[in-house]
């Protein structure tokens, strides 16, 4: 496959909807928010998924680039402190939206603050 014909943040922007969506199975996604460990499973399985684009474009910090996805991913995806976060930070109240809205913005500011992540990795390791 020739990947010269994405850009370094379009491939980890494929590589991101991989790992965060389509290798996330029902246990961790059922479990993430009730459990450190099902959500460090998916934490794991998100960050190894990028370890060919790491490698293809070798960043000098492979290590620090593995490990900043891994923990990023963990607290970003963990409910508390995302939900915790909102609130305090963007002063954004769940009994504000109907349940619907609530889940739409989780998961936008969710998925912003992911590529937040992957725009700082790519900026520090592609200069």
């Amino acid at each position: 496959m020739n990947l010269k014909i994405f850009t370094p943040l379009e491939l980890f922007l494929i590589f991101h909807f991989i790992g965060d969506f389509i290798l996330q199975n029902s246990w961790m996604a059922s479990n993430k928010n009730k459990s450190n460990f099902a959500l460090g499973i998916h934490s794991l399985v998100y960050a190894l998924v990028f370890i060919p684009l790491i490698i293809y474009y070798k960043f000098p910090y492979p290590l620090i680039s593995f490990f900043v996805l891994f923990l990023s991913h963990f607290i970003i995806d963990d409910s508390s402190s995302f939900i915790s976060f909102l609130e305090k930070i963007k002063r954004i109240k769940k009994e504000n939206y109907t349940e619907i809205m609530w889940r739409i913005i989780l998961l936008v500011n969710d998925q912003l603050l992911h590529l937040l992540v992957i725009v700082s990795i790519l900026l520090f390791n592609l200069k």
